[in-house]
């Protein structure tokens, strides 16, 4: 009797085959002694053969036509091939394996990966009527899973996934668990009412919410706890995802911690400045770097200007004509220009009503709701300065009918106003030669270099070496500096009268 044709359609079986033939799923028939009988189109192109007879005659064929291998590419022994499996009567749920030629090597990109699982039919009386290997392609689905795992892991926004039906945390990525100082153990397969993350329970409320509605939420401001109970600033956002099987909800985190405590002490010292600014006994101004704009003006500089808010604020320097000394106005325009700061700057300031104030300009850069600016402070110094003025007259009114005071006794006199600074020790007018004494008065006189130079019959170049020198001595850099340094010694770079015979 010739032998039968295993690729032949069994009879009782064909309207099976019709049936099964053009599904999705691949399905190979294997008969109770380990023979191959039939296989449907869909599992000869997942095996990427072209014929049934391609998969082997039987078991032991496929085993050594096709290397089926887990997930983390361990091969199988040939016992535990799912239809091995089968033929011994051990029903193998889905699984996923690896699906490999012969002979492959371990880095070599497989067949396809397959969910296979094992069906049997049996006849009337219970026996085996044949076994079905079901495989089902789950390659893409497999490698949008790595995928996702691999950006997942990667992503540097912290984030865990949360299943919907037990609010149970399945996954956290590395950046949730650097952020918070938890470890994985200490999270996965927790709930989150368990593990406790949120300091605003109206916030857990709400995450349990669209848990259980399965949908998302945009970014929320919370407070997270971490580990330890401290709590830390966070934006909070939901989406829906789907894990397996599972409906989950993938909740992702961004730290801004570290902003909101800069934005709070930013805010404090803010406060404090504008207390500080607003109670100095200084006028003070802040207007911008840009266009010299007031922003704000203190209430010493409205006191002491006559200027009301409405007045000032919005103005520029210009259009209020503080200084009417052009150098005041172009000096502290170009310390703005430079972002420089301005120290001791001589200025005579109007007021609203054309008084004018005696003052020491002072100006620095700082950074105002994100604009440059600069804060810039004038000490009121008018009275010091009639005081100067009426002191050097009574000095001078004395010195018009005495010959015999010294210049240290009038350095003395004009130091009365001074009797807290001790000025033993320092240089002196007296201490100057009478080159150096000629040339300080043609600065007190407001001279230039060559201007001196032609009034004392000297080189341009030798006034320039003076200059450095009396510099040197005095401690000062530049002209104003030796200036103030010389009034406030009484001197004036005035000849005093010779008395009279």
């Amino acid at each position: 009797m010739p032998a039968k044709n295993a690729n032949a359609p069994i009879p009782d079986r064909r309207q099976l085959q019709q049936l099964i033939g053009g599904l999705g799923e691949g399905i190979i028939v294997l008969e109770p002694d380990g023979r191959i009988s039939w296989a449907n189109a869909a599992a000869l192109a997942l095996h990427d053969v072209r014929a049934v007879k391609a998969l082997g005659r039987d078991i032991d064929d496929y085993f050594q036509t096709f290397d089926l291998r887990h997930m983390n590419d361990r091969k199988l022994r040939k016992s535990d091939y799912p239809m091995s499996r089968a033929k011994a009567a051990d029903l193998v749920e889905a699984t996923q394996f690896k699906v490999f030629r012969h002979g492959a090597a371990k880095d070599d990109t497989p067949i396809g990966i397959h969910a296979i699982r094992t069906l049997t039919l049996v006849d009337d009386e219970g026996r085996p009527d044949f076994h079905a290997i079901v495989h089902d392609d789950v390659t893409a689905k497999v490698e949008a899973e790595d995928r996702f795992e691999r950006t997942f892991a990667s992503n540097p926004a912290p984030a865990m996934i949360v299943r919907d039906d037990d609010h149970r945390i399945i996954k956290v990525n590395p950046g949730f668990l650097q952020m918070t100082g938890f470890t994985n153990q200490e999270l996965v397969n927790r709930t989150l009412k368990t593990v406790d993350l949120f300091d605003d329970k109206s916030m857990l409320d709400m995450v349990l919410t669209h848990l259980a509605d399965a949908d998302g939420f945009p970014q929320t401001d919370t407070t997270l706890k971490v580990s330890g109970g401290a709590l830390k600033f966070v934006i909070l956002a939901g989406q829906p995802l789907q894990m397996g099987e599972a409906q989950c909800i993938l909740l992702t985190y961004v730290d801004v911690d570290a902003r909101r405590k800069a934005e709070h002490a930013l805010k404090h010292n803010e406060e404090l400045f504008s207390k500080a600014f607003r109670l100095a006994p200084v006028p003070m101004l802040v207007v911008t770097r840009k266009d010299a704009r007031i922003l704000d003006a203190n209430d010493a500089f409205l006191e002491s200007t006559h200027y009301k808010n409405e007045e000032a604020l919005g103005y520029t320097l210009r259009e209020l004509s503080l200084w009417r000394q052009g150098t005041t106005l172009r000096d502290l325009e170009q310390a703005m220009t430079r972002q420089q700061s301005l120290r001791g700057l001589d200025a005579r300031t109007t007021a609203k009503d054309g008084e004018e104030i005696d003052g020491v300009l002072s100006a620095e850069a700082v950074m105002i709701n994100d604009e440059e600016c600069m804060l810039i402070a004038i000490q009121d110094i008018t009275d010091r300065k009639r005081t100067e003025t009426e002191l050097i007259t009574a000095i001078e009114a004395v010195m018009q009918d005495t010959s015999w005071f010294s210049r240290s006794i009038i350095e003395k006199l004009a130091n009365i106003r001074n009797p807290g600074k001790p000025r033993v020790g320092e240089t002196g007018v007296g201490d100057l030669t009478s080159r150096e004494q000629d040339v300080l008065g043609g600065l007190c006189q407001g001279l230039t270099d060559a201007e001196i130079a032609t009034s004392l019959g000297i080189a341009r170049n030798t006034v320039r070496n003076h200059v450095s020198t009396l510099y040197e001595k005095i401690g000062v850099n530049r002209r104003s500096g030796a200036i103030v340094w010389a009034r406030e010694r009484g001197f004036t770079g005035a000849r005093p009268r010779r008395p009279r015979d």
